[in-house]
């Protein structure tokens, strides 16, 4: 370990002065300070005798004032070593260390420039994967102010980047409302950064003489896997006592000896980039509750901006922190699960509840949904997707209020919380407050805009481009805000002349037509494609149509994935003809896209187009790009059009392979078209015993055998169904000709 010069070089010169310093002594490094266990121990025997100088005779005392000078000297003592401490520049453990994580290696955001200059920094070109290039003088100018904003993906501008984030309107308004100062705004926000991540970045950024720090946080702190092993096993007194302990410099001193040369590093050692733990998964399925460790992330997340703000007032930097704002209104939980402990019949209950008040939602009679909804939460409330359809119905009923709160339960509950909880959300507020820290609060200010706007604060799809990304709009509601913020805070002075309309017009103007439309409906590709790889496709739909939209009004060419997602999305919502359109569209420029192909056979097929879908059911077929589904929706097809022989051999590899009553079903009747008749009637008879209500099989068996000819077979089968439904009128009839004709022929 490296020793402080200055440091080893101080203390030696107290002990010399003490009379306990020994130049032979070899020394050992603590922390930033260098000195030999012998030299310690003779400071301490010094520092203790100092009370005996001057002494004068004995006066007896009593054991309880014994135990009040031991513990007052005491208490001086150690005041005296954390004042030399002070001075020799050790750090207290709070100021430089996590105690919960630790990360790999650490390398620099900002680098120097070698083609603009020495005292030039810009982002190093292994960060731009998660930061936006910025650029900067390491010395900055005195007449400038610096802002660092920092914080996760909304920071950065996703789905786009700087240019229309938050930051990015912050660097354009600031000019208008003060033109008396050079204002430096960098973007600083790391994709997925979490706070304990930003808190790591801020020892950094602090050598660039900053002078006001910004900081939007909350959103990513379940988004990595951290063990807090150590943690979860202390009890709660050791824990206090640590994190006491954390703001001694003298603690700090000795347990960077004690790690220099004793155990290893107990905390949850991370990448030097985020290590999602969606990148190992298949998607959210793989989070449960149990590992979400909530308690532990509150009080990770509260020392990260303890750690935030004692940083930048190290250097006397201001901090304003933003409350972040999420999507609650149309973006459904990732994953839901049920609370433990539900019987076998809470749950069979439960699920007949929530499917009924599903139905009844489908339907639109959101009065029942509810009732049925509520019963439902009697038995079990920690399912996450039971709040979002409360919500949803509460939401078309114009009960503003109770929908937004059973939305924000929704996010709570969710299990793969990657929105700001509102136990996450009240611990940023609660900790500006009571460090007197600025607080713009960005869903009241959202609320507000959608009130005016839309006549209710229910927050959705009108301000956020996903489940937490603000709209180009809401970024510049948000720079609006923290304009104000800088006023009231003085760094923008009351005497500087307000903006008019016409000047954020021409400020909105500019900056609009910078925007690369191109790369911004690529952008909101890749967000769709995201969200349908999570299982979102909802979601993802209406962002893949404005992508379309964006190309289709710039005259740009098509974008084959943006057509494909855009199209699932109105084919869910019954719009056949524009999705069958953009599949068109998109097998003309990729005819191998065969989840397309597949999808557009599905659709000529729903429409009765069988010729068409038998095509591109052929052509996927032969490249074996077809799915299983889509290949018994392919033999339905050959038997529409009367190929049977086809369609019976590829129902008969299906119903080897995997069969179900559907499949069987469909081969029964397929070999009845081919004549078949014995081999017809065996997977009619199947499928009738796998399901002993269903009338179809039974109907259909009883159709051939009255046929064929076999009277006695047929009324059997007839009279099956008339015991499953009595009222069954066509089957009655039907019943009725037989009987009449076998008569007949008697």
């Amino acid at each position: 370990m490296n020793c402080h010069p200055y440091g080893s070089l101080a203390l030696r010169f107290v002990l010399l002065l003490l009379g306990v310093a020994d130049n032979n002594s070899e020394p050992f490094c603590a922390g930033t300070v260098s000195f030999s266990t012998r030299e310690l121990a003779r400071f301490v025997i010094c520092t203790e005798g100092m009370t005996g100088l001057n002494r004068r005779p004995r006066i007896k005392m009593t054991r309880w004032k014994k135990a009040g000078y031991g513990c007052l000297t005491t208490v001086m003592i150690c005041l005296l070593v954390e004042a030399m401490l002070f001075v020799l520049r050790v750090e207290p453990l709070i100021t430089n260390e996590d105690p919960f994580v630790g990360f790999e290696s650490t390398t620099p955001l900002f680098v120097q420039d070698s083609t603009t200059g020495a005292s030039q920094r810009s982002t190093a070109q292994n960060r731009l994967s998660y930061f936006n290039p910025q650029s900067f003088s390491a010395e900055k100018d005195p007449d400038s102010f610096r802002i660092f904003c920092l914080g996760g993906s909304t920071t950065y501008g996703r789905p786009y980047d700087d240019q229309t984030s938050y930051v990015g309107w912050l660097r354009e308004f600031l000019p208008l409302a003060d033109g008396r100062r050079n204002y430096e705004v960098i973007n600083a926000g790391g994709i997925s950064y979490a706070s304990y991540r930003v808190a790591s970045l801020m020892d950094e950024l602090c050598r660039y003489q900053p002078d006001l720090f910004v900081v939007y946080t909350g959103h990513n702190e379940f988004l990595e896997q951290r063990t807090y092993q150590d943690l979860r096993s202390m009890p709660a007194s050791e824990r206090g006592l640590r994190r006491v302990l954390a703001h001694s410099r003298s603690y700090s001193l000795l347990r960077s000896w004690l790690h220099s040369n004793g155990p290893e590093d107990v905390r949850t050692i991370l990448p030097s980039e985020v290590d999602a733990i969606l990148d190992h998964s298949i998607g959210p399925e793989s989070y449960e509750r149990s590992m979400l460790q909530r308690p532990q992330v509150l009080r990770h997340l509260a020392f990260n901006l303890a750690r935030i703000i004692d940083t930048a007032h190290a250097v006397k930097a201001r901090v304003v922190i933003v409350s972040p704002a999420a999507n609650l209104k149309d973006f459904s939980p990732f994953k839901s699960q049920h609370g433990h402990g539900l019987t076998s019949e809470q749950l069979t209950k439960w699920n007949t509840l929530f499917e009924l008040g599903t139905a009844y939602q489908n339907d639109g009679k959101d009065e029942q949904a509810v009732a049925e909804f509520r019963a439902a939460e009697v038995i079990d409330d920690q399912f996450a997707q039971l709040h979002y359809r409360i919500g949803r119905s509460l939401y078309s009923l114009h009960h503003w209020e109770e929908a937004s709160n059973a939305f924000q339960r929704a996010v709570d509950e969710d299990v793969c919380p990657l929105r700001v909880t509102s136990s996450i959300r009240q611990m940023i507020d609660r900790t500006a407050v009571a460090r007197e820290i600025p607080l713009i609060d960005f869903p009241a200010i959202l609320e507000e805009e959608n009130q005016d706007a839309f006549g209710h604060s229910v927050l959705g799809r009108e301000l956020f481009l996903d489940h937490v990304h603000p709209t180009v709009a809401a970024n510049r509601l948000l720079a609006f805000s923290l304009v104000e913020a800088l006023r009231q805070m003085g760094t923008i002075p009351n005497s500087s002349p307000r903006w008019s309309a016409g000047e954020i017009k021409d400020v909105v103007n500019r900056v609009e037509k910078t925007v690369d439309t191109e790369s911004q409906a690529v952008s909101l590709r890749n967000l769709a494609q995201v969200l349908g790889w999570s299982g979102k496709k909802s979601e993802a739909g209406p962002l893949a149509l404005k992508a379309v939209a964006l190309r289709e009004a710039a005259n740009l060419p098509d974008d084959p994935e943006a057509l494909f997602y855009a199209a699932v999305y109105q084919a869910t919502r019954g719009e056949n003809p524009s999705a069958i359109q953009k599949l068109e569209r998109l097998l003309h420029h990729q005819p191998d896209h065969w989840p397309a192909r597949w999808r557009l056979a599905f659709l000529y097929f729903q429409g009765e187009d069988f010729l068409r879908a038998n095509d591109h059911y052929r052509a996927a077929l032969k490249a074996r790009a077809l799915n299983d589904k889509s290949k018994y929706h392919f033999a339905l097809t050959m038997t529409k059009l009367g190929e049977f022989g086809d369609a019976t051999a590829l129902l008969q590899d299906l119903a080897d392979s995997s069969p179900s009553y559907d499949i069987v079903l469909a081969l029964a009747e397929a070999l009845e078209g081919q004549g078949r008749f014995v081999r017809a009637i065996e997977a009619y008879q199947w499928a009738s015993e796998y399901r002993p209500d269903a009338i179809t099989p039974r109907h259909l068996l009883a159709r051939l055998f009255a046929g064929r000819g076999d009277p006695t077979q047929a009324v059997k089968w007839y009279l099956s169904i008339l015991k499953i439904d009595p009222n069954l009128n066509h089957i009655q009839e039907e019943l009725d000709k037989v009987e009449e004709s076998a008569a007949g022929r008697r």
